[in-house]
């Protein structure tokens, strides 16, 4: 509170939790107020660079990224504390953080912003979760930093790493996957690879996913049964098969002051 605030909130006898306490009698007529503390709360608007401020960001990667990514971008990143899917079907989903999604969460490849028709809930981010090092979500007032449109947070999806050889000598990594689900007969395969040394990187890959409609038991719908609680379709589902190819390619070049790096992606 201001000073002129907690003056005045003195002069009409209200307690502040913490800031007074009373002694004597209080009377009709006669009331005593003593302040055992005062308590002086200074804030800043601005206190330091704003890039470099404390901010709520969660961070996947390595082997729990490997166990938790799917073929989309929301799945992948559901089991965050305040993150949610809307999803379609397994291949469209949508993130919602802290209930916002849509045109109010910004999306980022690289750091570049991606638009993914992202006002229609049937259409998926067009990055692939497999095709990335790590993914980083930025939440509250710091994901503003991004733009009015990043108002619920923000989503960077970092590519396949580019970086150098840290042994002077060339290293490989090769990872490859296989899903399958049996409720629409899902098929996902994905390789990806990495050849760094130390002045040149290159790295790459690919992910190709099919899947037919969804089915779910037969049973009475919710318009059938008059069970609000019931469910909405049975059966098969219709407009959620989908079939799925993205690929990447990136060159570096890791000079003595500075890398240079190109990156080709491609979503279908």
């Amino acid at each position: 509170m201001h000073k002129p605030s907690l003056l005045l909130a003195l002069a009409a006898g209200i307690p502040a939790s913490g800031a007074l306490s009373q002694a004597g009698s209080i009377g009709a007529n006669n009331a005593e107020l003593r302040i055992e503390h005062v308590y002086v709360v200074a804030g800043a608007p601005a206190p330091g660079d704003q890039m470099v401020q404390a901010a709520r960001i969660d961070v996947l990667e390595g082997v729990e990224k490997s166990l938790r990514q799917a073929a989309s971008l929301g799945q992948s990143l559901e089991h965050l504390a305040g993150v949610r899917v809307l999803d379609t079907g397994n291949n469209a989903g949508i993130p919602v953080i802290r209930g916002l999604t849509g045109n109010r969460i910004r999306v980022l490849s690289n750091s570049i912003g991606v638009d993914y028709q992202q006002y229609g809930i049937r259409h998926n981010v067009n990055v692939d979760p497999f095709l990335s090092d790590r993914i980083e979500i930025v939440r509250g007032a710091a994901s503003l930093l991004y733009g009015s449109d990043a108002i619920g947070g923000v989503i960077d999806v970092h590519g396949i790493n580019l970086g150098q050889s840290s042994s002077g000598n060339r290293e490989q990594d090769f990872a490859a996957r296989y899903d399958y689900a049996s409720n629409n007969g899902q098929q996902d395969f994905s390789v990806r690879g990495i050849s760094a040394g130390e002045r040149f990187t290159i790295g790459g890959g690919f992910a190709v996913r099919s899947g037919d409609n969804i089915t779910t038991p037969d049973s009475a719908t919710a318009f059938e049964s008059g069970d609000r609680n019931g469910p909405a379709y049975t059966g098969e589902l219709p407009f959620t098969d989908f079939d799925q190819s993205n690929g990447q390619l990136g060159l570096a070049w890791h000079g003595n002051n500075a890398t240079t790096t190109l990156r080709y992606s491609q979503w279908n």
